[in-house]
């Protein structure tokens, strides 16, 4: 990604996360990360919500926000590149699916 479009792709997501940290804390919620998420097209289900936000402390600042939404965007064009239908639903053997998710949970220094 060019610098000018990552800067505009990280300013929508400032003012993504300035809109829904609604108490002003410097940190949403669980609740204002449904709504954050929603807002990008993301509809998380609950289930999901908890992990992801159990995984922050309970609540995420702007810095684990861009994070969180890159493992939630990235895993959601994978799914996507194995649902070319968009029925909600994908059949893959557990070498694709481990080959999908395990680049977004290590981290390569």
């Amino acid at each position: 990604m060019e610098f000018a479009a990552l800067w505009s792709c990280l300013g929508h997501w400032r003012a993504v996360f300035g809109r829904f940290d609604r108490d002003r804390s410097g940190k949403i919620d669980l609740m204002e990360l449904r709504d954050a998420l929603y807002s990008l097209g993301y509809a998380i289900p609950p289930s999901v919500l908890q992990l992801l936000i159990s995984k922050y402390d309970n609540g995420l600042n702007f810095d684990s926000f861009v994070e969180c939404g890159m493992i939630v965007k990235g895993l959601t064009e994978k799914f996507k590149e194995k649902d070319p239908g968009y029925t909600g639903s994908a059949t893959l053997s557990y070498d694709s699916f481990m080959s999908l998710v395990i680049p977004f949970l290590v981290s390569y220094d």
